[in-house]
């Protein structure tokens, strides 16, 4: 064992005694002044354990504020380094993840007190998922730049678990923006049948539908045959989900699953001929239109309107989607 790993490992031993002693506060002073040693030292494997261990060690005891410091110092430390999204380095950032509270378990602790307060139950106010996703949102940031995209999707759906854990349909719109570019289309699935059991049930194919056009719209030029085949894999685990019943036999159910064909074969003169057949159906939902039109720029190269209108409509639609990059 080399003098380095002995150090941070008895760096380590003395504040996981502090911490399990109750000091908190105080080991997290020791965590701050020594990452920022190794920082200056240019140890930046040291600085990435010693904030990973502080982080995960602080949240499992509860004291999220101090946990999250620590958790959010390893990834902006990442990103200074433009460190590699090595299995290692991503291994890191889970690891911190799988350590974050379930908000509904009362109390948000901060750095040496407990606070009761009903906005820090996560219900209320979002709090800590909100901590969580942002926290996960600056790990795609850094795999924007260092990794791959299957690392970014990876992400995404551990933030759209989280938030559909802890808040359930009362937090599916904003579980939708990651799930919608996330490695689980099942789970995507199976969120989607349980908000469906709340609502009406002729309402069951709106809830598809957007669902599938969310999915086309959040696509970029490189991967929008991807985003295709998880329409299709979205729509299979939702059938499996329903106990192997077909999906709903409505005039939109058969528009997105007509448009779906149409993109594949890149047909212009198909999805506007699907568009103008069943417009009724369309007009259920103002929503859909702004997304359809979206999704024939993406995958038909059909530009909309540049001022006013659609194209206003269009802009505000993708500020709201792409926000879950934030």
């Amino acid at each position: 064992m080399s003098q380095r790993s002995t150090n941070i490992d008895k760096t380590l031993s003395k504040l996981r005694t502090s911490v399990a002693e109750g000091a908190f506060y105080e080991a997290q002073q020791m965590f701050k002044t020594v990452y920022a040693r190794y920082r200056n030292k240019k140890a930046r494997e040291d600085s990435y354990k010693l904030a990973e261990e502080g982080a995960i060690l602080q949240l499992r005891e509860g004291q999220l504020t101090c946990g999250i410091e620590l958790a959010m110092l390893l990834v902006e430390s990442y990103i200074e380094d433009s460190a590699a999204a090595t299995q290692e380095s991503l291994d890191r950032l889970l690891s911190v993840h799988s350590a974050f509270p379930e908000p509904e378990t009362s109390a948000v602790p901060v750095c040496g007190r407990v606070d009761n307060a009903a906005d820090g139950t996560g219900t209320a106010s979002g709090w800590p998922v909100k901590e969580c996703v942002k926290f996960l949102m600056s790990g795609v940031k850094w795999i924007k730049r260092c990794g791959t995209p299957e690392q970014s999707q990876l992400l995404h759906r551990k933030a759209a678990d989280y938030i559909w854990k802890c808040l359930g349909w009362q937090g599916f719109g904003w579980a939708t923006t990651h799930y919608i570019r996330g490695d689980s289309m099942e789970s995507f699935a199976a969120a989607l049948i349980s908000c469906m059991a709340e609502g009406r049930a002729d309402e069951e194919d709106l809830f598809i539908s957007r669902a599938c056009l969310q999915i086309l719209a959040v696509a970029t030029p490189g991967r929008a045959a991807e985003q295709l085949e998880s329409c299709e894999v979205l729509l299979g685990a939702i059938s499996v989900f329903r106990g192997g019943l077909p999906l709903p036999e409505t005039p939109l159910m058969h528009f997105t699953t007509f448009l779906l064909k149409a993109l594949k074969a890149n047909s212009r003169e198909l999805e506007q001929m699907l568009r103008e057949k069943y417009a009724p159906a369309l007009e259920r939902d103002p929503m859909l239109e702004t997304l359809i039109a979206r999704v024939e720029q993406v995958y038909l190269g059909i530009e909309p309107p540049s001022r006013g209108g659609m194209g206003e409509l269009i802009g505000d639609l993708m500020r709201g989607l792409f926000s879950a990059e934030l």
